[in-house]
C-alpha cells in the first residue's frame, strides 16, 4: 500500500503539472490563465482516458474477484447479483475518484475567478454556458457541479455505491449521479450539471466581450480530440466499466454453475484445486526508486512500460473452470499435475496448472531511461515537435542518430511530452519519421548523451543495474514448485501493487493542491 501511495504521488506530480503560457496585456494574461486551465483539464482527461484503457488490462483481476466471491453463494441454485459486490466496490471507488477529479477542475476555475481576477483584472470572469444563451457567471455564484448519466432507456442496471446493491425504478430521462451510482446497463450519455441545468462549455469574458470558450464535446476544428473532450472521455469510462462488470459476471456465473453441477453447495466442500486466486504482480518499491535518485520522469516512464508489458500477459480470457472442468489457477503455465477427487461417490480427474508470480525478471522492456530529446515527428507528411520521447513498446530493435531522421519499419508505442507540457501515449505507425535533436540517458552518474543509440528489449533488472546500479529485487518463491492451492490462495490475496498504485494515483489527482 505504501508503494501505491508513493506511485500516486509521483505520477500525480508528473502528469498533472500545469503548463505555462506567458501573458502580456490584460486580455492576453486572462486568456493565458484560461489556456493553462484548459491544458490542465485536458491533461487530466488524458489520464482518465489512459486509466479507462488500462481497465482492459485489469479484466482478469475483476474476473478473479467475482469468481472467488461466487464461492460464498453456492447455496443458491442460481447465482445472485451479490456475487458482484467486490467488483462493484472497486469500480465505484475508482469512478468516484475520477469524477471528483473532474469536479475539482471547476473548483480550480472558481478559485481563479475569486482570487486572481481582482484589481485590474476584476472585469474578467468565467461563466458556465448551457448552450441555449444562458450563462452562470462564477463572479456571482459558486459552481454546483454534478456529473450525471442521463438514461435514454428503461430497465437500466444500476448499483448504489453506498448501499452496495442494485437499485431499480430508474426510467428514461432520469439523471444518475456518477458520484453515487455505478451504471452497468442501459443506454444514455454523460452530462455536466450546474445545479439542475445542463452545461456544455466554459467561457472567459469581460463585459460585452467573450474572449474564449472551452467546449465539453469533441471539436476537431478547435483542436479538441475525443480523448481530451470531457463528455466523450467520461462516456468511454462508463462504457468500459460496464464491460468489465459484465465480463466478470459471466465468468462468475459459469464458475458458480460448474461447481453446483459437481455437487458443491458450500465453500467448505470445494477442493482447494478448484479455488482460483487472482494473479499477483510484483514490482519495485517505488519509494526506494525515488530515494535512489530517479526523477518523476524516470519512474513514470518505467511504470508505464511495466503496465504495457504486464497488460500483454493479462490481456486474455481465463476463467477458473474451462473445458472439461480443468482448473486454471494462474496466468502462465509452469507445471501441471493430475488430481483425482471423489465427491458424493463421483470420481473426478482434474488437471491443475501451478501458479507463477510475475516479477520484473518476466518482463522485457526497452531502455526507458534513454530518451529522445527535442524531437520532430512526421506522420504522413504532417510534422510536430516534442520536447522528449520515451519508447514504451517496440516490435523490433530500432536505431536513432542525433540530428538524423529514422523511418520506422514497424509500429511503436511511445510516451511524448509536447512543448506546452502535455504528455500523451501515442502509437506511431510504420513509415513515421523521427528526428531527435539529442539522445539522453538519465542515470545514477548523471545525464549521458549519445550520438546514436539502438533500442533493444531486455529484462527490466538489466536496465536497472546498467544505469542505476540497482540490485535485482528478491522475491519469495516456494521451495516446492508444486505449491498447494491453499498457499497460492494466501499469496494471491495480497494487494495487487499495480492496482493500488493506479487507485492511489486517481485519488491523488482528485485532491486540490
Amino acid at each position: 500500500a505504501a508503494a501505491g501511495g508513493v506511485a500516486g504521488w509521483l505520477l500525480h506530480d508528473y502528469f498533472a503539472n500545469k503548463p505555462e503560457t506567458p501573458g502580456v496585456d490584460l486580455d492576453s494574461y486572462a486568456e493565458a490563465l484560461f489556456h493553462n486551465w484548459i491544458i490542465y483539464t485536458q491533461n487530466k482527461l488524458g489520464v482518465i482516458d489512459f486509466i479507462t484503457d488500462l481497465q482492459t488490462r485489469m479484466d482478469l483481476y475483476y474476473i478473479r474477484r467475482a469468481e472467488y466471491n461466487a464461492l460464498d453463494y453456492l447455496n443458491y441454485s442460481e447465482p445472485p447479483m451479490g456475487i458482484m459486490k467486490p467488483v462493484v466496490s472497486d469500480l465505484c471507488y475508482l469512478q468516484k475518484q475520477l469524477i471528483t477529479m473532474v469536479i475539482a477542475q471547476f473548483q480550480e476555475l472558481d478559485n481563479i475567478d475569486d482570487n486572481t481576477f481582482i484589481g485590474d483584472l476584476s472585469s474578467y470572469s468565467f461563466s458556465l454556458d448551457d448552450g441555449a444563451y444562458v450563462s452562470f457567471g462564477l463572479n456571482s455564484e459558486e459552481p454546483n457541479i454534478k456529473i450525471v448519466y442521463e438514461l435514454s432507456s428503461d430497465n437500466a442496471t444500476i448499483w448504489s455505491c453506498e448501499l452496495m446493491q442494485p437499485v431499480i425504478g430508474f426510467q428514461s430521462g432520469d439523471r444518475i449521479d456518477l458520484g453515487e451510482y455505478l451504471v452497468v446497463g442501459g443506454s444514455g450519455t454523460v452530462k455536466v450539471l450546474h445545479g439542475d441545468t445542463e452545461i456544455g462549455a466554459v467561457s472567459l469574458g469581460r463585459p460585452g466581450t467573450c474572449l474564449d470558450t472551452y467546449s465539453f464535446y469533441e471539436n476537431v476544428e478547435k483542436g479538441i480530440p475525443s480523448w481530451q473532450s470531457m463528455i466523450p472521455v467520461l462516456n468511454r469510462m462508463v462504457e468500459r466499466f460496464a464491460e468489465a462488470y459484465w465480463q466478470a459476471w459471466n465468468f462468475a456465473v459459469v464458475y458458480h454453475q460448474s461447481l453446483r453441477s459437481l455437487g458443491y453447495t458450500d465453500r467448505t466442500q470445494v477442493p482447494l484445486h478448484f479455488i482460483c486466486p487472482p494473479p499477483d504482480v510484483a514490482f519495485y518499491d517505488l519509494n526506494d526508486l525515488a530515494q535512489a535518485g530517479m526523477s518523476q520522469k524516470d519512474i513514470a516512464s518505467m511504470y508505464l512500460v511495466w503496465m504495457q508489458q504486464i497488460g500483454e500477459i493479462f490481456d486474455q480470457d481465463i476463467g477458473c473452470l474451462m473445458g472439461n472442468a480443468n482448473g486454471t489457477i494462474s496466468i502462465t503455465v509452469t507445471e501441471t499435475a493430475t488430481i483425482t477427487t471423489v465427491v458424493n461417490g463421483t470420481t473426478t480427474t482434474t488437471v491443475v496448472i501451478s501458479h507463477q508470480i510475475v516479477t520484473p525478471d518476466n518482463i522485457e522492456i526497452p531502455d526507458v531511461f534513454t530518451r529522445l530529446k527535442d524531437v520532430q515527428i512526421c506522420i504522413n507528411g504532417t510534422c510536430f515537435n516534442a520536447t522528449w520521447v520515451a519508447i514504451i513498446d517496440a516490435l523490433t530493435d530500432v536505431s536513432f542518430k542525433k540530428g538524423q531522421p529514422t523511418v520506422l519499419e514497424n509500429p511503436m508505442r511511445v510516451l511524448i511530452e509536447f512543448p506546452n507540457g502535455t504528455k500523451r501515449i501515442m502509437d506511431l505507425t510504420s513509415g513515421t519519421t523521427i528526428t531527435p535533436g539529442d539522445i539522453i540517458t538519465h542515470s545514477a552518474e548523471g545525464d549521458v548523451s549519445h550520438d546514436e543509440y539502438t533500442y533493444r528489449v531486455k529484462p527490466m533488472p538489466y536496465w536497472m543495474e546498467k544505469w542505476w546500479n540497482y540490485p535485482e529485487p528478491h522475491f519469495v518463491e516456494p521451495a516446492d514448485k508444486n505449491i498447494t492451492a491453499l498457499i497460492q490462495l494466501v499469496v494471491s490475496l495480497m494487494p495487487l501493487i499495480i492496482l493500488l498504485a493506479v487507485i492511489q494515483l486517481i485519488s491523488s489527482l482528485g485532491k486540490r493542491r
